[in-house]
């Protein structure tokens, strides 16, 4: 029973640590980056869930292990004007930090 009582408790405190949050369908209409590997992008319907302190443009982690794939999936979704869904983890900086890039119509 104890055992129990502590997986439950277990699962309760860590959804806040793995707290995200999907955004609004939308269309990326514009991304730019830096040399340094900075990358933000502007959407249609913009969205700031956690209160960054910018929310006029999203951020992408360039030290995300998996930075390249999502920056190209927001090249290819910009380029063929599909529409995303967004998943919102956080502030990087003063922007609200984009973790994954949806493409509804292609799933």
């Amino acid at each position: 029973m104890m055992i129990k009582v502590l997986v439950v408790l277990l699962l309760l405190t860590s959804g806040n640590a793995m707290a995200f949050k999907w955004g609004a369908k939308t269309k990326i209409t514009g991304y730019y980056v830096y040399a340094d590997g900075e990358a933000f992008i502007n959407v249609e319907t913009k969205e700031n869930p956690d209160n960054c302190a910018d929310g006029s443009y999203l951020v992408l982690d360039n030290k995300s292990p998996n930075f390249n794939v999502l920056y190209s999936t927001v090249l290819t979704a910009y380029a063929s004007q599909q529409t995303v869904t967004l998943n919102y983890s956080g502030c990087l900086g003063r922007h609200p930090k984009i973790i994954s890039v949806a493409v509804p119509g292609v799933w």
